[in-house]
């Protein structure tokens, strides 16, 4: 089609059909990037919900089971099978960064007190009715699942590393200069070839 219009030397309709297309490309592929997450979190969620069942039925919790943080020297964590295979960790665990189950695993081998043991409960009882929240959030994070990455360090140091800086300010100049010198590019080939007819006659 653009091709034709070029035949026809209307500049107004090359324009029209020219950014046409090219909007027309671009829904299609932010289209297709929707799809592509939407069919990736709910494939996500099924995962999360197979795994559910699965603890119910006594198989092993796909989330890690805390076995490296077994203890023998530990008071209680190994008689009372706080750490390991079908342990209560294993059965607690939904986290999938680094931080949050060294922070789960904490919680585990801290004694409490009992008004921290009731206060535990009462949270416990207000997520209750939100499982399908849970599960909710459980799919948006499982693709971090078995990542040993500390994201809170990782992001640290990448903000803090000169080269970002550079590579920031870079951006910043060329977010705004870019699209100004592909308008005038794409201005230029029309123009170009025009104003050399012209100067012919």
């Amino acid at each position: 089609m653009l091709f034709y219009t070029f035949q026809l030397e209307s500049l107004p309709l090359v324009f029209f059909c020219f950014f046409a297309l090219l909007f027309l490309f671009a829904y299609l592929v932010r289209r297709q990037s929707q799809l592509e997450l939407q069919k990736n979190y709910f494939e996500a969620y099924l995962k999360v919900l197979a795994n559910e069942q699965n603890i119910i039925d006594g198989k092993a919790n796909m989330y890690a089971n805390g076995e490296n943080f077994e203890d023998g020297n530990h008071p209680y964590s190994s008689d009372m099978d706080v750490f390991g295979v079908y342990s209560l960790f294993a059965q607690l665990n939904r986290s999938t960064t680094k931080q949050a189950i060294d922070l789960l695993a904490s919680w585990l081998n801290a004694p409490l007190d009992k008004e921290q043991i009731q206060r535990n409960q009462e949270a416990s009882k207000e997520l209750e009715s939100e499982s399908e929240w849970i599960w909710d959030f459980q799919a948006k994070l499982l693709a971090n699942l078995n990542h040993k990455l500390d994201i809170k360090t990782f992001l640290s140091n990448y903000f803090q590393d000169g080269n970002f800086s550079f590579g920031n300010a870079f951006m910043r100049i060329y977010v705004k200069v870019g699209p100004v010198l592909f308008v005038l590019a794409l201005v230029g080939s029309f123009l170009f070839p025009n104003l050399q007819r012209l100067q012919r006659y």
